[in-house]
């Protein structure tokens, strides 16, 4: 079976996309970054482009998958799309503080940092590597095995906490509505979006007009 979301064209094909593609498509660009990534660290000397492009290119991939995914939950959300996506954000989780903590990945931005090369590079390239740099250490790169471990075990923490906060703010936005019986107490608000309220509040059943927290409401 395709994976809608594996197919990378230039835009997302939402119709066809369902909560089972989710995770085996997260799982698959997450798998291939890894193995990019260790492809690219089996060189001895790096470039800005063989080690900072590089990786990029392959992150982009989950960056494009996961921006979908996260993007399904918040419009159509349901209980089988808030399952994908909070196993799809354990999967991503998960790479992110392996990453993080990369001793080797490391030492290879901090060898490009340290080389001739570096002054020959732009602002902005230069900007890059020192926030990756940065990142590395906020990600527990200089701590001991052990609170390397309990930091990615707080990671996946927080992250469950941030999914859980993140559906309970989705439905208490669903939850609420206002029903305005005349269009006259809704001054100044576009014809459109009257039309759409409207058509709101009648597949309620009700007349009128239904206000949500939904955009573009």
């Amino acid at each position: 079976m395709t994976n809608p979301l594996l197919q990378f064209r230039r835009l997302p094909p939402f119709p066809e996309i369902k909560a089972e593609h989710m995770r085996p498509a997260i799982e698959a660009v997450v798998q291939s970054a890894r193995a990019g990534i260790e492809a690219i660290l089996e060189k001895d000397k790096h470039s800005y482009v063989s080690l900072v492009y590089a990786r990029e290119e392959l992150e982009s991939r989950i960056n494009q998958v996961w921006s979908t995914i996260r993007h399904m939950n918040s419009v159509v959300n349901t209980l089988a799309i808030r399952n994908a996506h909070k196993e799809g954000l354990e999967v991503l989780t998960s790479y992110q503080t392996d990453m993080g903590q990369n001793r080797a990945l490391y030492e290879a931005y901090k060898n490009l940092r340290a080389s001739i090369n570096f002054d020959s590079l732009n602002g902005e390239q230069k900007k890059v590597i020192t926030n990756a740099m940065r990142d590395f250490r906020l990600s527990g790169i200089d701590l001991a095995k052990v609170e390397q471990e309990e930091f990615a075990e707080l990671s996946k923490r927080l992250s469950d906490l941030m999914s859980t906060f993140n559906n309970n703010v989705l439905d208490a936005t669903h939850a609420w509505t206002r029903l305005v019986s005349s269009a006259s107490d809704l001054p100044g608000v576009p014809e459109s979006l009257l039309e759409s309220m409207q058509e709101a509040a009648k597949n309620k059943g009700f007349d009128g007009y239904l206000l949500t927290l939904d955009s573009p409401c």
